[in-house]
């Protein structure tokens, strides 16, 4: 199918062809026939409300002649609303003939056209919020913590350096022990010895090492109090 317009924007010729490919059934459906459904019963349910009002104002009308209320013209005078006539009286009328004739044709006039762009944008609204409380959900499903850690690994007290192996350099302490999974405590104790001439040394070294880091720092803090009390 082609669509041939030729006509004058702004005073300039506009011309252009449309060439329409054939669409899979998803696209028709989703963009006419569900949408049309929609406007069927968008337009019946408006007519049901446009029924009761109908109904409300015959009651305040009685209730106007009620009170001695008269119209001063006869001709704008009205019979009371009923459901059933109205909808014999449009049966056998002319122009439900014609629009069955038109068959639907009439159906996207100026009317149609803003009711099918409301209900299209409402729908797209609202598959967007569905979307997002969707997202927001599964988003707080995978933030949420455990309130009582109550496992064997959350009692477990943290294994970091202490205060001394992370003070001194690293060619001091040396490489990190590595403990092997697989063996227990006590056949660990059991293969190395207590005490051997070299942690004895290393360890000498290491406490030589913070006394000196220790003076250092004493005479640091000397220097400053004398240097204070030299300006006072």
């Amino acid at each position: 199918m082609v669509l041939k317009i030729n006509s004058q924007l702004a005073g300039l010729p506009f011309c252009w062809n449309f060439v329409g490919n054939s669409a899979d059934k998803e696209m028709a459906s989703e963009n006419l026939i569900v949408p049309l459904m929609a406007m069927v019963g968008e337009l019946t349910r408006r007519q049901r409300e446009l029924i009761k009002i109908l109904q409300n104002k015959d009651k305040e009308i009685e209730d106007y002649k009620s009170q001695g209320g008269k119209t001063t013209r006869k001709h704008i005078e009205t019979q009371e609303f009923v459901e059933t006539a109205f909808e014999n009286t449009m049966l056998m009328s002319k122009g439900f003939e014609e629009e069955v004739k038109s068959f639907g044709s009439s159906a996207f006039d100026d009317s149609g056209q803003d009711l099918y762009r409301q209900i299209m944008t409402k729908h797209s609204w609202l598959h967007r919020q569905k979307n997002d409380t969707e997202t927001e959900s599964s988003s707080l499903d995978e933030e949420e913590l455990p309130v009582n850690d109550t496992s064997d690994q959350g009692r477990k007290p943290s294994t970091g350096t202490s205060w001394g192996s992370s003070r001194l350099p690293p060619s001091v302490t040396g490489p990190p022990s590595q403990k092997s999974p697989n063996k227990s405590p006590a056949s660990s104790k059991s293969n190395t010895p207590d005490t051997s001439p070299i942690k004895d040394t290393e360890l000498m070294r290491r406490q030589a090492l913070e006394r000196r880091l220790e003076s250092d720092e004493a005479k640091k803090h000397e220097k400053t109090k004398k240097k204070k009390k030299m300006a006072f």
